[in-house]
């Protein structure tokens, strides 16, 4: 398959007019669908900017890489021209895509993961976001939300997760968790927590695709004190690990087609690209990203170079309206 690729040079224009043209071009390429019945579903285009400044943008479907594999391939791509392009030969990986896709199958297969989640949905209910308030969008539009937290707050976290003796993600779920409830008016909720599925094989870190699922979550806030909301995170994830690759669809499937939750929580850090972020010669001045969600609202954490913490908020401008988004910003600011 050959990967469409395109170079554009923007060097005639001043910085002002290279910022329009990249925006409009954003725009125009935002409105480009993907056919994915077709390959390929990634394209790649780099803008020169400048003698030593370029913008490269990958464009492609979800159902092809998460967010590690992407920072993978940046870190193998950047990596490349920090040396110089000089490609060192690599053997394969020994894991691959279609791993994870047998690891599904037997899932799908187990009695054990049938019974299991047999029993979580009997028991589920869903957790309803507010109605809106105030004036919302009339037409559905992706709203995003980022909110960063210093470092001090952070190592504040850690020093309250190692006090617990959990993760510092278990720490956020827990507050997630915590102001789905406040949301809610509920004692137990639910949200759909992205679950890393990859297998746990030597190369499995290095393998590209969408190794991800995600999987309800409940956890009851009912007299809970921080400590014990940490801990019981901890524990329900510890729980649903085995069955974690249990796919989304079958379980919506099980449920009568209705769907487990509104809202989703992501943690993330992409570390694997702290090593070209400290390269001498190279450096990455305006990360951007843009994608569409299928929820109605999700809360992504994002710790960056070990340090700061990103909270990034999307909604359904439609079912929450931007005073809601301002209510549900300071929740999580005043929880962590």
């Amino acid at each position: 398959v050959t990967v469409p690729f395109s170079v554009t040079d923007l060097q005639h224009l001043s910085e002002t007019e290279q910022t329009g043209a990249l925006k409009a071009w954003e725009e125009e390429e935002k409105q480009r669908d993907f056919d994915y019945s077709i390959a390929p579903i990634l394209r790649v285009n780099v803008f020169i900017r400048g003698e030593e400044d370029f913008r490269v943008t990958f464009c492609f479907h979800h159902a092809i890489l998460d967010g590690w594999s992407l920072s993978s391939m940046l870190s193998e791509l950047f990596s490349l021209l920090c040396d110089g392009g000089a490609a060192e030969e690599k053997p394969p990986l020994v894991t691959t895509f279609r791993d994870f896709i047998a690891l599904e199958q037997q899932s799908l297969e187990s009695q054990e993961a049938r019974d299991y989640w047999a029993k979580k949905l009997a028991d589920l209910r869903v957790t309803a976001l507010p109605p809106s308030e105030g004036p919302a969008a009339r037409e559905s539009a992706r709203n995003v939300e980022e909110v960063r937290f210093d470092s001090k707050l952070v190592e504040g976290l850690k020093s309250f997760a190692r006090l617990a003796g959990v993760s510092l993600k278990s720490v956020l779920l827990a507050a997630h968790c915590r102001v789905l409830g406040l949301l809610s008016g509920q004692s137990e909720v639910t949200s759909g927590l992205v679950s890393n599925g990859r297998p746990e094989e030597a190369d499995g870190d290095r393998a590209l695709g969408l190794f991800l699922n995600t999987i309800p979550f409940s956890l009851n806030l009912k007299d809970a004190t921080w400590l014990d909301l940490a801990q019981s995170a901890a524990e329900a994830e510890r729980e649903l690990g085995p069955h974690r690759r249990y796919p989304l669809p079958e379980l919506q499937k099980a449920n009568g087609g209705e769907p487990l939750f509104e809202a989703t929580f992501n943690y993330t850090h992409f570390h694997i690209l702290e090593p070209v972020r400290e390269a001498p010669n190279f450096k990455i001045t305006e990360p951007e990203s843009f994608s569409n969600i299928n929820y109605p609202f999700s809360a992504g954490f994002d710790l960056n170079n070990n340090s700061e913490l990103i909270l990034i908020l999307e909604n359904d401008s439609t079912r929450l309206s931007t005073q809601q988004i301002d209510q549900i910003r300071n929740y999580y600011s005043r929880a962590l």
